[in-house]
């Protein structure tokens, strides 16, 4: 299943946006679980080692997470 995040244009609220999408066939899934490849955690592991192995780069260990 493929996943699609939207937000409303200014002035139609979640409630309405979510009625016309169902009126289109789409499902609304509410509690929704995000869970990240291994591959993708791996590559932050390695970059959040790199960053902290790497002081010159100007950025606290604590910045780089937020970043990554």
């Amino acid at each position: 299943m493929e996943t699609l995040t939207i937000k409303p244009p200014k002035g139609v609220s979640l409630s309405d946006a979510k009625i016309a999408l169902e009126r289109l066939n789409f499902e609304i899934i509410d509690d929704q679980e995000y869970t990240i490849s291994d591959a993708y955690r791996k590559e932050l592991h390695n970059r959040l080692r790199e960053w902290e192995l790497s002081p010159e780069t100007g950025i606290s260990l604590e910045d780089a997470r937020k970043l990554a």
